[in-house]
């Protein structure tokens, strides 16, 4: 079964949003100060293990984050993670973190190499 996934970070708050192709929902969020127990991780990776999961620029963003998160990370600590990815565009071997990627992972983005989305809809940055 399939599952599309999506992770958001802001000063002060990160997002984990699952939605299965049966539309089945789930969230975990993560507010200042706060870290995922080890069960919400278990979890997490019981999803992430059920479902063949569906992403846009996981493998390079979403997949980090959630290992983060998945590190017991703090809110604070997935903003600097966030920061690391786009600011400073380090890849995600670059960024110290444990090796862990969902069983099965279908990265939309890298269906179009050489594409950041826009031109496949029609749109152009320039």
């Amino acid at each position: 079964m399939i599952a599309f996934y999506d992770t958001e970070c802001f000063p002060g708050y990160w997002l984990l949003r699952i939605r299965a192709q049966d539309g089945r929902e789930w969230s975990a969020e993560l507010r200042a100060g706060q870290y995922f127990s080890w069960d919400a991780i278990d979890g997490i990776v019981a999803l992430f293990d059920h479902f063949t999961m569906v992403s846009f620029n996981g493998n390079n963003y979403d997949v980090p984050m959630l290992t983060g998160a998945m590190s017991a990370f703090k809110c604070e600590q997935l903003k600097q993670l966030n920061d690391r990815i786009i600011v400073e565009q380090l890849k995600p071997w670059e960024l110290g973190l444990p090796e862990w990627k969902p069983r099965a992972h279908i990265d939309v983005m890298e269906t179009a190499p050489g594409h950041d989305g826009f031109e496949r809809i029609g749109h152009s940055r320039h």
